[in-house]
């Protein structure tokens, strides 16, 4: 009797293995017809019907062709604009991969992986909100590797920006209301520079070398908590808050607030041509200024308007 239940034991724990391939294969078989099968048409539908519908930006694309390895949608030709403006580009991608979250869906949740080719960089993310049929308080995080800002149209017209950027962006909130989406940047320019045409500069073009920065999103107004530059013409820590503008203008139309510490590079400014000679007397020993400005961005015609 002993040796028959020894046997059986025995004997089951020779089929464990096989029941478990056996269960694993069919789990992988499930797995892989709820890829094949995955409305991703629908997902990327849903998607831009949601962040259309709050009113704030408008989300399109030319071209959306589901993708099988990595399980997920490709979009190409994709555009960000403000609802507002819709035919100025806030954001432009040449290609954008969406890969489900499953995790997120499996909680109750809508999470979308994303995968950026833009500006000659990449940018790498993730979208999650609650709710699937119907999402809401939605939660970003992006990060950035080496976007070149002179290829984006605005800031290369408008403040003839160079440089690569790279950092992370974190949103959170609702697509629409007095509290849509609040959030906080940590971001990094290497080898910046802005063309600035003024007759107080001797150059055209302004090398900020690196800049850091800490900023903050707060209905529709861009918050700057931090705004450090060092290895330019210009070095030192700057606060303040920036709302753009429209009529296609977001830069140079836009409301503008400073404050902080900045150290000019002397050779940068005609000193001579500065009507108050104090301040030309302290750029000239290269001694720290603390400009400060409270109004529209236009009217800053040269450096000294802020001094």
């Amino acid at each position: 009797m002993t040796s028959l239940n020894y046997a059986g034991r025995s004997d089951m724990k020779r089929r464990i293995p096989t029941i478990l391939l056996y269960a694993g294969f069919g789990l992988a078989v499930l797995v892989l017809l709820a890829m094949i099968k995955f409305p991703w048409p629908v997902l990327a539908g849903r998607l831009t019907s949601t962040v259309n519908a709050s009113g704030v930006v408008r989300l399109s694309y030319l071209v959306a062709t589901p993708s099988c390895f990595p399980p997920g949608l490709v979009l190409e030709g994709v555009a960000l604009t403000s609802a507002q403006d819709p035919d100025t580009p806030l954001f432009t991608a040449s290609r954008v991969r969406l890969t489900p979250a499953w995790l997120s869906f499996l909680v109750g949740k809508t999470g979308v992986k994303l995968r950026a080719e833009a500006y000659g960089g990449e940018l790498r993310g993730r979208i999650t909100a609650d709710g699937i049929t119907s999402p809401e308080n939605f939660v970003v995080d992006l990060s950035l590797d080496d976007l070149d800002l002179s290829r984006h149209p605005q800031l290369a017209e408008q403040a003839g920006a160079q440089g690569l950027l790279s950092g992370r962006i974190s949103l959170a909130g609702p697509l629409s209301g007095s509290q849509a989406l609040l959030g906080n940047a940590d971001l990094a320019v290497t080898s910046g520079a802005a063309r600035y045409k003024s007759d107080f500069l001797t150059r055209d073009v302004v090398r900020l070398g690196k800049v850091q920065a800490d900023l903050t999103w707060l209905n529709g107004r861009l918050g700057v908590e931090r705004l450090a530059m060092a290895e330019g013409d210009l070095q030192g820590e700057l606060k303040g808050s920036f709302q753009p503008g429209q009529g296609g203008k977001p830069l140079s139309g836009g409301k503008l607030t400073v404050d902080g510490s900045l150290l000019v590079e002397p050779s940068l400014l005609h000193l001579d041509k500065i009507p108050d000679r104090s301040i030309a007397d302290r750029l000239r020993r290269k001694e720290p200024l603390h400009p400060k400005w409270n109004g529209p961005v236009a009217p800053l015609v040269g450096l000294a308007g802020m001094l």
